[in-house]
């Protein structure tokens, strides 16, 4: 069955309503928390910048699919689901952000070893030292990893947030 126009247009008034009511909890949580350590917490600094992120991602998508540009709202799909993974184990574990740094430092360091290999448009070398920033970037990674802070794989990230049958459900199909 086709969704009317009609539908449509109410789908799109409820997701900006939900959207605005969302970024206004955001604000609340960052800004008016009533106790000041909450506000120095890195899990729920990290909690409240995930969900910012989704947040953010959401509206963005809204404004694809209103264009209608379906390929590239699904990427960012995907997106916001992963996000929305990272956000569930942040919350269920404060070390999980240690991990999310872990695996930040490993995607760093693998596109540092890349430069050199027809791969440099990413990189302005004008700026920084590929190769120092190399050293410093596996340097912090195997500190962390000496701690137990190893990288994150995908399916990692789904089990930690306790979201396996999105993994298996949704994620594929994006």
């Amino acid at each position: 069955m086709k969704p009317s126009p009609a539908q449509i247009e109410e789908y799109r008034r409820l997701t900006t309503e939900i959207l605005e009511e969302s970024h206004r909890d955001m604000h609340r949580i960052l800004l008016y928390t009533e106790d000041p350590q909450d506000k120095a917490d890195p899990q729920k600094l990290a909690v409240a910048c995930m969900y910012a992120s989704i947040i953010q991602s959401a509206r963005d998508c809204l404004i694809l699919l209103e264009k209608r540009s379906g390929s590239t709202a699904a990427c960012l799909l995907r997106s916001i689901v992963e996000s929305y993974v990272d956000l569930c184990a942040a919350i269920l574990d404060g070390k999980y952000i240690d991990r999310m740094m872990a695996t930040f430092h490993s995607e760093k360091q693998r596109m540092l070893k890349s430069f050199g290999r027809g791969e440099d448009i990413l990189f302005d070398a004008e700026i920084v030292d590929p190769t120092v920033e190399l050293e410093k970037v596996s340097a912090e990674l195997a500190t962390m990893e000496a701690r137990g802070q190893n990288p994150l794989k995908i399916d990692e990230r789904f089990d930690y947030g306790g979201r396996w049958g999105i993994y298996e459900w949704i994620y594929w199909q994006l």
